[in-house]
């Protein structure tokens, strides 16, 4: 098992190495061209994909820190610096889209002429390696940290699409003021994806139910096992983008040793299998109990 997981990380590593050399190729090569030709929807999409790069190179990193097994100091692992990574991936994305709005505002103000036949012709290109790289992340997304580079990767590609339709409708109604509108589009759908992941950090980073999820279902599903008459203190967390921690009491039906040690097991079996927690520590309150109390993790 070990030996699997070290392969499928060694994996994600070259994988993120590939993605940063593409997307690194042909960001250059479109801020080249943005620049001869004075495209905004070029040079916007260019500084995006840069921005993909520093992202590609910062989730590599957070997904290096992440598999560092847990130490004195860490005893949960080091399964959150995916979370922080995605985070200021995240911000510089909305960075990013700022600059791009203020750009765009100003192209708005003061159009000028550019080739939508050359936009449109690297914009082809860039749907082609924009969707190549997310491929690279898609059987990964479950992974916050992945996620943010797939999703990255995945809206370029479309954006890329939006380009060559503006390219050619430049060509045709010479209406430049197209030109800027898809730089603004690009940065608005650059500030709703980000969110997105902004939001989702957050939510882990604060200790709060993990998406998908439900406090009550958890409570029942504990409650209904047989040989539980109740449950409170239920706190559950994520400790990383895949993997759930649950912490409870339960008052347990029958209160020998044996007993709540079985009940302990079963109740961590379902609890893994139902809601995917891989971390619970259940204490039983025993009460009327002739044996001292006990904790049983």
């Amino acid at each position: 098992m070990s030996h699997s997981h070290d392969h499928s990380n060694h994996s994600l590593d070259n994988r993120f190495k590939l993605g940063f050399v593409l997307n690194t190729g042909f960001m250059i090569f479109e801020l080249i061209v943005g620049i001869a030709i004075g495209s905004l929807a070029l040079i916007s999409d260019a500084a995006h994909n840069l921005s993909d790069s520093l992202s590609l190179v910062i989730a590599w990193l957070g997904n290096r820190i992440s598999k560092k097994p847990a130490d004195s100091k860490r005893t949960f692992g080091y399964g959150r610096a995916g979370i922080l990574t995605a985070l200021v991936n995240s911000s510089i994305l909305i960075g990013i889209a700022l600059f791009i709005i203020a750009e765009a505002y100003q192209r708005f103000m003061h159009p000028e002429p550019v080739a939508g036949g050359v936009i449109a012709i690297v914009a082809g290109v860039g749907i082609i390696v924009n969707g190549a790289v997310a491929l690279l992340f898609l059987k990964d997304r479950h992974d916050l940290n992945v996620k943010a580079a797939f999703l990255n990767m995945a809206f370029d590609a479309f954006v890329s699409f939006g380009a060559v339709i503006a390219g050619i409708l430049i060509v045709f109604t010479k209406q430049y003021w197209i030109d800027p509108l898809v730089g603004l589009m690009i940065a608005l759908a650059l500030i709703y994806a980000a969110v997105g992941i902004v939001k989702e950090a957050t939510r882990i980073l604060l200790e709060g139910v993990p998406k998908g999820l439900k406090i009550d279902e958890i409570r029942q599903s504990i409650v209904d096992t047989s040989g539980v008459s109740g449950v409170d203190d239920l706190h559950v967390w994520a400790l990383s983008s895949n993997e759930v921690a649950l912490s409870c009491h339960i008052v347990p039906e029958k209160h020998t040793l044996k007993e709540i040690e079985e009940l302990n097991k079963q109740l961590k079996k379902e609890l893994k299998e139902k809601f995917g927690i891989s971390h619970a520590t259940i204490e039983a309150e025993l009460e009327n109990c002739h044996e001292d109390k006990e904790t049983h993790d």
